[in-house]
């Protein structure tokens, strides 16, 4: 069995799916810690991105189509570039525990983990903007 195959992603599990703004790719998150892009005419994957250390949970491409985000088991946020699979910055790291769901609107990609925590980083630099948790929510913060 091929791994960019269809029957493949039937397999092992998808866990998220998201099409380009430009509706001819799509990029799919599974739990072979993959991210892959297919071509929605053809069928025909276009790339493995294949970084993340746990299941992939949650995907995101940017309002141009430049940029893909990812969000994983293993607490990280990937930034991609759409084209090549090819991840852009440093692994972002701001949670205890799985992110749950990843965002990216205006530059910015707005993250969720299953521990409470809500972040906002900037798309270009993977710089942390603000970050907050349920305790401070709470709190009235």
């Amino acid at each position: 069995m091929k791994l960019n195959s269809i029957e493949y992603l039937r397999n092992v599990g998808c866990n998220g799916i998201v099409s380009s703004p430009d509706s001819r790719k799509a990029f799919v998150v599974c739990r072979d810690q993959s991210l892959r892009g297919f071509d929605l005419e053809t069928g025909e994957c276009q790339g493995i991105g294949l970084v993340h250390t746990r299941s992939v949970k949650t995907v995101s491409v940017s309002e141009c189509g430049i940029y893909i985000a990812t969000g994983s088991y293993d607490r990280s946020i990937l930034v991609w570039h759409s084209d090549s699979l090819t991840v852009r910055l440093p692994p972002l790291r701001n949670a205890n525990s799985g992110i749950s769901c990843v965002q990216i609107y205006n530059s910015i990609i707005y993250s969720c983990s299953f521990d409470g925590f809500v972040s906002a980083w900037c798309v270009n630099t993977g710089k942390l903007n603000w970050s907050k948790s349920s305790l401070d929510s709470s709190q009235g913060k």
